[in-house]
Formats: C-alpha cells, sequence, structure tokens
C-alpha cells in the first residue's frame, strides 16, 4: 500500500467551496484512478491536509499523468491541484488505526459534531 500526504493552502473565504470540491474530486478519482480512498483533515493554524490510500506508486502516479481534459472534473482538479502540495508520501510500516465506527445523526449532533 502506498500512502500521500497532501498540504492544501485555501483562504478561509474559499472553505466551504474547497471543502465540497474536494469531496467530488476524491470520489472522481476513487472510482476512475482505483484509488483506496482519502481523509480531509482541517489544520488548527489554517487550511487542510488529506492523506490518500493508492495500491501502489504506479497506480498513484498513472492518475497524475493521465489526460484529464475530457473529464467534467477538470476545472475542480486545477483548481485543487493549484492550492495543493506533496508534503510527504511512503508506505505503511505498522498500523494501529482503528476502522471508524457507525454513529447515528443523533449521536453526532449530541457531540457537537456534524
Amino acid at each position: 500500500m502506498f500512502y500521500v500526504v497532501y498540504l492544501f493552502d485555501v483562504p478561509e473565504s474559499e472553505e466551504e467551496s474547497f471543502e465540497t470540491d474536494w469531496h467530488a474530486l476524491t470520489l472522481d478519482i476513487y472510482e476512475k484512478h482505483q484509488s483506496l480512498g482519502s481523509r480531509l483533515h482541517k489544520r488548527e493554524e489554517g487550511g487542510y491536509f488529506a492523506y490518500a490510500h493508492w495500491p501502489d506508486r504506479a497506480t498513484w502516479q498513472k492518475m497524475w499523468q493521465s489526460d484529464h481534459s475530457e473529464n467534467p472534473m477538470q476545472a475542480v482538479y486545477m483548481s485543487l491541484k493549484s492550492v495543493a502540495r506533496v508534503v510527504c508520501q511512503g508506505t505503511i510500516s505498522d498500523d494501529l488505526l482503528q476502522p471508524l465506527t457507525y454513529r447515528s445523526a443523533s449521536q453526532k449532533s449530541d457531540s457537537g459534531k456534524g
């Protein structure tokens, strides 16, 4: 397995549209380029970081080398690419991340997070 960590410098005024675009583009990449998903995190100091999970480096590189000009998500792809930078990449040496468990909408609202 191969992982990539991205840092996104996003002005506060554009955070809502960035999150929407990131979500849509990540689903598109998952469906068309065989990624294994990604998680987006908001940084305390502003902006975002995300880590993406790939089967291997070759699959990730193939996605970046693909011609996205015919993709309806092209504008979103270019927009996010302009604010993103890869900060590290590598493979797992140990994994203690626990699977997320289902929480109902009422449990989410009780915790103060949606």
